[in-house]
């Protein structure tokens, strides 16, 4: 069945967003449950979208290797960012809706311009597909989350190499980082989740799952 894989909120809470495996983004009026438009582009199921912080873009990911931007502004006008060599899993975007960091199962990260589309630069380090990214509030920086069992604090500038956080005993699947930026949370298939201190890269474990998180 073409089920609903993803989903987000613009942030004035008017629109909800939907991706599916029938290839399609839906955008709602949340108020009305109308379906307001039906984009249609991606060529592989949407496994992750979200809208800017200003709530102009909505930006996709897909199984067809690309990121879209879709202008909420211009009647949803589409540009198609490829690069990736496999599935897009998330898509972080900076607090000034400036740049959108796409994450792949290809190990990569590209952090890319919004207003231009243009691809500024390539995260790579991890050896096994990237499974989540979060931008850390405040700092120019972001998180992923592989499944290497690792997260990685990259700068979005390219000018520093990333600090390694090792703690995991399996893949990482989920990363969120606290409002003030000092912090980051991860879950894993190994059942637990980690507490990170992204300054010294120490955590402490929070256990009590049985299944993985």
């Amino acid at each position: 069945e073409d089920w609903v894989r993803t989903a987000a909120m613009s942030p004035d809470g008017r629109l909800a967003i939907t991706g599916s495996k029938d290839l399609t983004l839906k955008v709602w009026d949340v108020e009305t449950a109308e379906c307001l438009r039906t984009l249609v582009g991606h060529t592989g199921w949407v496994r992750t979208v979200t809208v800017t912080p200003n709530g102009r873009f909505i930006v996709s990911g897909s199984e067809d290797h690309s990121v879209r931007i879709w202008d909420i502004q211009d009647d949803y006008r589409e540009r198609i960012l490829e690069g990736h060599k496999s599935w897009i899993n998330a898509i972080a975007v900076t607090a000034d809706s400036r740049l959108a960091v796409s994450a792949s199962n290809d190990t990569n990260l590209i952090v890319w311009d919004l207003a231009t589309g243009e691809r500024l630069r390539v995260l790579s380090g991890h050896s096994d597909g990237v499974r989540a990214a979060a931008i850390v509030p405040g700092k120019n920086q972001v998180v992923s989350a592989s499944d290497d069992k690792t997260l990685r604090v990259w700068d979005l500038t390219g000018n520093a190499d990333p600090r390694i956080l090792i703690g995991h005993t399996q893949a990482v699947k989920v990363v969120v980082c606290t409002a003030d930026g000092k912090q980051a949370v991860s879950g894993s298939y190994d059942h637990t989740v980690r507490v990170w201190e992204l300054q010294s890269g120490s955590s402490h474990l929070l256990a009590g799952h049985r299944g993985a998180v």
